[in-house]
């Protein structure tokens, strides 16, 4: 057995644990996501830094899911996907009740790119 494995095996039964190794998937997918559609748009990394108005680092990291201790802000994600034409939502719902209308919903769109330039 992988050292990786052995210790996979030890701390599954971790609550920290499951849920840091979720959030690791869930980044990575939408990571999978982003750079699919760059590859479908024909862009490159460093053409989507050039149009959402950040740096070619930070496409990267998203991508790969490596974002750091902080996370990625709503803002730079809504920058990528305006890239595509598409927009981020959020929304608080009750944990436990998957039929719940949400609590809160929320468009975030980026902060235009005009006042960034000035």
């Amino acid at each position: 057995m992988s050292e990786s494995a052995r210790l996979f095996r030890a701390f599954e039964h971790h609550q920290g644990f499951r849920s840091g190794v979720k959030a690791g998937k869930e980044r990575l997918e939408l990571g999978l996501f982003l750079r699919t559609l760059r590859n479908e748009w024909g862009l490159s990394q460093a053409d989507v830094a050039d149009r959402a108005h950040i740096d070619e680092d930070e496409v990267s990291r998203i991508e790969a899911g490596l974002w750091g201790k902080r996370g990625v802000s709503f803002e730079l994600l809504a920058r990528v996907l305006d890239v595509y034409g598409l927009q981020l939502e959020f929304s608080i719902l009750q944990r436990d009740n998957e039929a719940a209308e949400p609590l809160f919903q929320q468009h975030i769109m980026p902060v235009d790119a005009g006042l960034l330039e000035r």
